[in-house]
């Protein structure tokens, strides 16, 4: 992670100095996020009730000219430091954004939020909660952000496609490898109907050729009504099954008995969004996720309910949540059950 913010702060450093630091070009928001769950499976861990700061954010949108600008955002994770136990901070998100005269052409350098992600954002922001994640960044196919760059090209206010050139799996093994990773994305988007695709293809450093390749598919379709939204999100994973284990794919699967092995990872999420009013709605939403299509009983699935009550800076989530693993999956617990209350405060 140091080697990221060294990164950075290189890329963004010359901007600001060059740049007449007035306020009237910042935008800053910021984001805390609090939990309260309510255990009842494991066993062990039923009637417990845990107080948690899932994430505390803060972001920063620079102008420096017309059509050139400078974003950060900084987070304060739930993990803590295994010496201090201190919470940990990091950077994650920081790029230099260079728009098009006509605002057709977008290009991005630094660490950055795929177009996939973003967009799944202004469909269900409710990640206060984890299991309420984009599907593949849930389980951890998709990363957050990463270092690299993208270009976007904006046919419509309802159609863009995106190409990016990035390290690959946020950076979590060598940063300087000569392997990168390449997606190629189309979204559209209208008032009532939405559509995302996304392709990954890359290769691992740490593993040798042609073992080391890996190839990502991911598909978003939303139908939006004026009361309800329905949505499906599916996504298929071919990679070595020591990398699956390695990067905690699929919520800790146990592929030790797969050594050397190219597993084919495939999983769907379909969730239900009933609008009450513009202050009120209820989310149903239903996972599937088979890690290793060949092998039986490894599967997890999981069922997430909740209650929104949002206004214009902040959002209560209640709600239940049980996710299943089957018998092969590791040797965790067969079941992860919930109740759960979580605010998220914009300022």
């Amino acid at each position: 992670m140091g080697k990221i913010i060294s990164f950075v702060f290189l890329l963004i450093l010359p901007f600001v100095v060059q740049a007449q630091m007035k306020s009237e070009n910042w935008e800053i928001e910021g984001e805390v996020d609090v939990l309260t769950r309510i255990g009842s499976q494991p066993s062990s861990e039923r009637g417990q009730v845990a107080f948690s700061v899932p994430s505390l954010k803060l972001s920063g949108d620079y102008l420096i000219e017309k059509n050139n600008s400078v974003y950060f955002q900084v987070q304060m994770a739930e993990n803590r430091s295994k010496d201090t136990k201190k919470f940990q901070t990091e950077l994650s998100r920081a790029y230099y954004q260079h728009l098009s005269g006509d605002d057709s052409w977008i290009f991005r350098y630094g660490l950055i939020k795929s177009d996939y992600l973003e967009d799944n954002e202004l469909l269900l922001d409710y990640d206060v909660v984890p299991e309420f994640r984009a599907f593949a960044n849930r389980y951890n196919y998709l990363p957050s952000a990463d270092v690299g760059l993208e270009i976007r090209y904006v046919t419509s206010p309802y159609l863009d496609f995106s190409l990016g050139v990035f390290n690959g799996e946020e950076n979590t093994a060598k940063e300087d490898g000569m392997h990168k990773d390449v997606y190629v994305g189309i979204n559209y988007d209208d008032s009532s109907f939405h559509l995302a695709l996304l392709a990954i293809r890359g290769s691992y450093d740490e593993y040798e050729s042609p073992l080391n390749t890996k190839e990502r598919n991911l598909a978003r379709i939303v139908w939006k009504g004026g009361l309800v939204e329905l949505g499906v999100e599916g996504l298929t994973s071919k990679e070595l099954g020591n990398a699956t284990q390695a990067y905690g794919r699929a919520e800790g699967w146990d592929g030790t008995a797969y050594p050397e092995t190219v597993v084919l990872a495939e999983g769907a999420s379909a969730w239900l969004l009933f609008k009450i009013d513009s202050e009120m709605q209820f989310l149903a939403r239903k996972d599937y996720l088979d890690p290793y299509k060949e092998v039986k009983l490894d599967e997890i699935e999981s069922e997430n309910l909740a209650m929104i009550v949002k206004d214009k800076f902040r959002s209560w989530v209640l709600g239940y949540t049980k996710t299943v693993y089957k018998d092969l999956h590791s040797t965790k617990s067969p079941e992860k059950e919930f109740g759960f209350v979580g605010l998220r405060q914009i300022f």
